[in-house]
């Protein structure tokens, strides 16, 4: 947890991270701190082999409440019925107009380990639509789904039923968590692909 949360605090650059272990699991901390001198004395003196990690950036977008005319709405609807039953499929990847946006970026991060994408909450499971480079990739029925690096690929990816993968393969893996159907197996992509 220590160096998930050194790599969140860089959000860009990350300075090299010399990691001990002082708890019972870590994969990312190669020494053990009862040798921390020797191997700070070392890393000083002769210098450090520096393994690179991919991260991925990530966007959170937020959905844009639009007011709709009164020629739009059917009767008896209000804004909340049309919007409830918007085309998301048409908004995030359709054509956009010029004077109009759907949705809003709410952060951009950084992540060393995964992506989840879950139902919160709600006591129901979620329908969750993948599109790769903009073309529609896989539908899941699940609780969620992880989208993890070669790093993160031994923790939640792991969990949920995912591949080991190497931390020097510049891939993605894509699991879904408590899948209701087995139209979807994990999947490795390539680290090149957009996914929304």
């Amino acid at each position: 947890g220590t160096v998930l949360y050194a790599s969140w605090l860089f959000q860009r650059i990350v300075p090299p991270v010399l990691s001990f272990a002082l708890g019972s699991l870590g994969f990312l901390t190669k020494f053990d701190f009862g040798e921390h001198e020797r191997i700070l004395g070392s890393a000083f003196e002769k210098g450090v082999t520096v393994s690179l990690r991919l991260r991925f950036e990530s966007t959170v977008m937020r959905s844009i409440r639009r007011k709709y005319s009164d020629d739009e709405k059917e009767s008896g609807e209000d804004d909340d019925d049309l919007h409830s039953r918007r085309d998301l499929v048409e908004e995030l990847i359709g054509e956009e107009r010029e004077d109009e946006h759907t949705h809003r970026p709410d952060g951009t991060y950084e992540i060393l380990n995964e992506v989840v994408v879950d139902r919160g909450p709600n006591p129901t499971m979620s329908y969750t639509e993948i599109f790769g480079d903009d073309e529609h990739f896989t539908s899941i029925l699940a609780d969620g789904v992880c989208v993890s690096t070669p790093t993160g690929s031994t923790a939640y990816n792991l969990a949920a039923g995912g591949s080991l993968c190497h931390p020097e393969n510049p891939v993605m893996l894509v699991t879904s968590i408590c899948a209701h159907t087995l139209s979807f197996r994990p999947i490795v992509l390539p680290d090149t692909i957009v996914l929304r």
